[in-house]
């Protein structure tokens, strides 16, 4: 791809220059699937931004998600509940309560403290 430059025209880099407000937004708005899904969808995110990027460290992210999501359910599952339907005080209810907690609030907090390093990854694969 060539552009104009001066009565020259020279080569543009892919990835040489940082990305629009726009695209940054289009770029992390899959990142917010685990906020609004509280936590149970946040692999998605990671998911699609390891798949643009290549970038091993977003397989890791999506993998050890979609891992806490999976045992999440399965905590839950198996919980015993009283009569009502109401998660009695026991240890899978408790541990099954802090996996639900670590999901949502860390879902949340990985997702505020990835982005830039998401751009940062976005801007180095040129996408």
């Amino acid at each position: 791809m060539m552009s104009y430059s001066g009565g020259r025209y020279a080569p543009v880099v892919p990835g040489s220059g940082k990305a629009s407000a726009g695209t940054r937004v289009k770029q992390t708005l899959w990142v917010l699937c685990g906020v609004f899904s509280c936590g149970f969808l946040g692999f998605v995110g990671y998911v699609i931004v390891a798949l643009q990027t290549k970038v091993d460290r977003w397989w890791a992210a999506a993998s050890f998600f979609a891992v806490v999501a999976v045992a999440t359910l399965v905590a839950v599952l198996v919980t015993p509940s009283n009569e009502r339907g109401e998660i009695t005080d026991t240890a899978p209810g408790t541990v099954s309560l802090i996996l639900m907690l670590v999901l949502w609030f860390g879902g949340g907090l990985a997702t505020v403290v990835s982005v830039p390093l998401i751009w940062k990854d976005y801007d180095a694969a040129g996408v």
